[in-house]
């Protein structure tokens, strides 16, 4: 196969360029799969997502960022290691930045994580968004039958957690409205979390998070392939750059960090943010790995100061 440097070969798209690709492309055929107006999605016999994008705030590990987009224009993509075939289109990876989707975290005591994240929630409560499982203290739409109905669910499910963890985990699954329901994006928090209390407490939680995922996905290929890459600890970049805010304060806005992350879907940004803080707030101090004694306080609370203070009594 010829190669063409960083533009494609002659055919429908010659200007197109790859900028940056992830680094989980798996090789082989996509087909489109979903559509919208800044990201496509294509998905192979397996069921594995790739998503094309100009914006490079949609890179991640399964993401393929162009100079150039248009929603719909391609229907299939052929990966391989040096080219990516768009249609007839050929284009050359060589010069395409490649996205890192690794995260290493500091090494903090219990203390220093309970701090830095009751210290970001008292910071910017202001912004967690009514109808996230941020605010559950909120129903989302006070006039909505349905939605009443899925936020008990929730705060059935959120209870659950206190001493039946994978119970927990059941109740969440496939909860909620959206292209990824935010029960499934809240159990993405929860993986992503388990890494992080794996890099605080020096421990395998591998096993857990096994169980976690093997419980947690269904027939919605957005959520598997989520799920899928939390599991894995592949973190997207408006999740790492938010995670970089967190625990690195001075390399990035953490405002504005938090503002992108929360952007992303409907509330799934901050549903997954809200799994996060969850699994590891809970965890504090705790001799259970996997143990959310506390998290009714915190996820039922978090807006009122009352609450932060009884938490860090508590803690």
């Amino acid at each position: 196969m010829t190669a063409y440097g960083n533009s494609c070969s002659p055919g429908s798209e010659k200007n197109i360029k790859i900028t940056a690709t992830g680094d989980c492309l798996k090789s082989g055929l996509y087909e489109l799969f979903a559509g919208f107006r800044q990201i496509d999605n294509f998905t192979n016999a397996a069921g594995e997502i790739v998503s094309i994008s100009r914006d490079e705030n949609f890179l991640a590990a399964n993401a393929i960022i162009l100079n150039k987009f248009s929603s719909g224009h391609f229907r299939k993509l052929e990966i391989h290691p040096d080219t990516i075939i768009f249609d007839n289109t050929i284009c050359s990876r060589s010069n395409a930045q490649c996205y890192r989707s690794d995260f290493t975290f500091p090494v903090l005591s219990y203390s220093q994580t309970h701090e830095n994240l009751l210290g970001f929630t008292g910071r910017y409560k202001h912004l967690f968004p009514a109808g996230s499982l941020l605010y559950p203290a909120k129903s989302p739409v006070q006039d909505s039958a349905v939605q009443k109905a899925l936020f008990n669910e929730f705060e059935k499910a959120l209870s659950l957690f206190r001493d039946h963890y994978f119970d927990g985990i059941r109740a969440f699954r496939g909860r909620g409205l959206g292209l990824t329901p935010s029960g499934d994006d809240f159990i993405a928090g929860v993986l992503y979390g388990t890494h992080c209390l794996e890099a605080i407490k020096r421990e395998d939680f591998s096993g857990i998070r096994n169980k976690t995922f093997e419980i947690a996905k269904g027939k919605n290929l957005f959520s598997n392939n989520m799920l899928q890459m939390a599991l894995e600890a592949r973190y997207f970049k408006r999740l790492k750059d938010f995670l970089l805010a967190l625990f690195y304060p001075g390399t990035t806005n953490p405002e504005q960090a938090f503002r992108q992350l929360i952007a992303t879907g409907h509330t799934s940004g901050a549903d997954l943010l809200a799994g996060f803080f969850a699994v590891v707030l809970a965890n504090v101090g705790e001799q259970n790995p996997i143990t959310f004694t506390k998290i009714w306080y915190f996820c039922k609370n978090l807006r009122n100061e009352k609450y932060i203070n009884i938490i860090r009594e508590l803690f």
